[in-house]
């Protein structure tokens, strides 16, 4: 690293004393030493000057420059005549500058140079490759600045690993090669294509997908985890019609629903992927009740509102929860003069949430807090967010922002449109409010769901195709980024939530075929990832479900009406994770075994590609090669016979 001569802002002083042409050291009025930088090796220039007061303006009538050698207080030990200056007496209250010289122009101008020189011949070549020698890395910062991060490494046998930051985007901390997940490999000396040599973690099959995991510090792998669908369990014997779901604990979950008329509420436990439920209560056996939603407070608590068509209001009730037993609070009417076309509510705190609906008489779209104390609500005053809006069937076009401050979706005719609101108490004040999606069509319904602290998932239907984009919060506005539609045949009542850090599931039946469906996706780079679709229930013709997440794994749980057996039923899935894939074992093993993995990515140095295949789109196959035969996962693009891009 070049040491540069220093240089700082306002340095000057006055002389306390005279010197002569061969004094070695300064002593400055008081206390202005300090305005001079400690020096070391002459690396500071400074300008003795004497000033010519008898003409107007003053002029220069003497001046010298020295180099600091060191500064003790007001004494400054100096280098005579820098430069090739004569050295010169100079008198009391002459003066003393740290001044910008063309020495330190000079110097700095020859870092430059000399960083030029070496990142062209030495770093970057005439061809634009960086060559890089058998164990040498080419390094970068991670996010926090923290550390340095191999980036690019040869190892030996000339394979060269490209690396990238985990996926999700809030877990962006490295510890190790090992935790990174995106890797290609490129092996320059064989005909295998990135074929590398890991110690099996547990009992594998030759063909089996496989993830790198950290054993202590040593890359081993594992076969990556399926959609594990468990065995059905039923939680009304009934046919029932609205349904919302919540997680109270990492290991309970509650489901509320309409059975005919009356609303209910059960608790049911999970251990692995069976689920036992307790017994139903009664929230509400009124003539006419529906919309009905929940949230968790508490990993004991809860709070779920609804409609009542037949005394024309809209409820809300908290429900606390031991083992299975749901003990009911008394039910308090946030809308005292209509009944609700459609309620929303979410946790705004343990001991706090926000109700959204639109109000039957006027279709205005309401807003109001309340708080719990016990199983007490107090409610505080609603809000209209918009007049005339459009009926909404969703149970959560509500979501969370922070424990002061909300969002609402809705539908106002082919507009979607979502406010934040902020809290003060019970107080609701309106900041903002946006139309983020128009379609030629009237829309069905929309919602939105918290995925991580700054993204957010809005959704809205279209006839039967659901569309996505992703929110991004910022203080009191959101900035909307991007829309897919994800499957054309959905039906209206198609439902979905997180379930851990960006990462969302969606509930639905197929109006064509008739199938209980439920899509995974997450966010990667400001970019939606939807996997396949799987089946939940393939001859019941499920009607409404629901969904919530159960713990921080990604488990969930997806509820519904059973149209054939007419009742409801649930299904608990944990999730597969090959967003972790790493290759494909190609060989079979057992625990402790080194065995080989064709690396995804991984490219033949003698592969060449036919000169059809040049413009094409690369993927990676089955067995880990690439080639241009289209599958889910795109490599890059062939530009000539024997190159292509690289897509991490």
């Amino acid at each position: 690293m070049t040491s540069f001569l220093k240089v700082l802002d306002n340095a000057y002083g006055q002389l306390n004393a005279n010197i002569s042409n061969s004094d070695l050291s300064v002593v400055l009025q008081s206390g202005e030493g300090a305005r001079f930088p400690d020096a070391a090796d002459n690396d500071a220039i400074l300008t003795l000057i004497k000033w010519d007061t008898t003409t107007d303006p003053a002029t220069i009538s003497k001046m010298e420059r020295v180099t600091l050698t060191t500064r003790t207080s007001d004494t400054l030990t100096i280098t005579r005549s820098y430069g090739g200056d004569t050295a010169q007496a100079f008198d009391a209250n002459d003066y003393v500058y740290l001044n910008l010289t063309q020495g330190v122009i000079e110097q700095i101008q020859n870092a430059i140079n000399t960083a030029e020189t070496t990142l062209t011949t030495d770093v970057i070549l005439a061809d634009g490759t960086i060559p890089l020698d058998n164990n040498v890395s080419l390094k970068g910062r991670n996010n926090a600045d923290s550390a340095n991060i191999e980036m690019l490494k040869v190892t030996t046998g000339d394979i060269v690993e490209f690396q990238s930051l985990p996926r999700n985007p809030s877990t962006r901390s490295i510890v190790n090669d090992y935790d990174i997940i995106d890797k290609a490999y490129f092996d320059a000396n064989t005909t295998v294509a990135g074929v590398k040599s890991y110690t099996l973690n547990e009992n594998l099959t030759a063909g089996d997908v496989v993830k790198i995991i950290n054993d202590g510090g040593t890359a081993e792998i594992e076969g990556l985890l399926t959609d594990t669908l468990g065995s059905v369990s039923e939680f009304n014997a009934t046919a029932i019609a609205q349904l919302s779901a919540c997680q109270i604990d990492t290991d309970k979950i509650v489901i509320c629903y309409q059975e005919s008329n009356q609303i209910k509420a059960i608790v049911g436990t999970i251990i692995g992927t069976t689920i036992s439920f307790g017994t139903e209560v009664t929230v509400s056996n009124s003539a006419n009740n529906g919309e009905v939603t929940c949230a968790q407070l508490d990993t004991d608590k809860f709070v779920v509102a609804w409609r009542d068509l037949s005394n024309s209001d809209a409820t809300v009730r908290v429900g606390s929860v031991s083992g299975t037993v749901i003990t009911l609070g008394t039910a308090v009417d946030f809308d005292a003069t209509a009944y609700a076309n459609s309620v929303s509510v979410t946790q705004l705190g343990t001991d706090k949430f926000a109700i959204a609906w639109i109000q039957f008489t006027a279709s205005d779209m309401l807003t109001i807090v309340g708080t719990v104390s016990g199983t007490t609500i107090t409610l505080g005053s609603s809000i209209v967010l918009q007049s005339a809006a459009t009926y909404s069937n969703t149970d959560h076009a509500i979501a969370k922002l922070d424990t002061d401050k909300y969002i609402v979706t809705w539908i106002k005719t082919n507009v979607a449109y979502f406010s934040i609101c902020t809290v003060s108490g019970t107080v609701v004040t309106e900041e903002e409010q946006f139309g983020f999606a128009t379609e030629a069509t009237t829309l069905g319904k929309s919602g939105v769901e918290r995925l991580d602290t700054d993204y957010f998932l809005f959704f809205y239907s279209e006839s039967k195709t659901l569309h996505l984009a992703i929110g991004k919060s910022n203080g009191n506005t959101m900035e909307i980024i991007g829309d897919i539609a994800v499957q054309g045949d959905l039906a209206s009542d198609a439902y979905v939530r997180a379930i851990g850090n960006n990462t969302f599931v969606i509930s639905s039946s197929n109006d064509i075929t008739g199938l209980g469906t439920v899509i995974k996706g997450y966010i990667e780079d400001d970019t939606i990832k939807i996997y396949p679709p799987i089946t939940f229930e393939s001859a019941d013709d499920p009607g409404v479900t629901a969904v919530t997440k159960v713990d921080s794994t990604g488990k969930f749980v997806v509820a519904f009406d059973n149209n054939t057996s007419t009742n409801g039923e649930a299904y608990c899935i944990t999730p597969s994770d090959f967003e972790k894939a790493a290759g494909v074992l190609q060989e079979t093993g057992t625990t402790g075994q080194a065995k080989s993995v064709t690396i995804f990515g991984g490219i033949d140095s003698q592969r060449s590609f036919a000169a059809a295949d040049v413009g094409k789109t690369a993927y990676i196959q089955a067995d880990g090669s690439i080639g241009v035969t289209t599958t889910g996962f795109k490599a890059g693009r062939v530009l000539s016979t024997t190159e292509m891009t690289v897509e991490l």
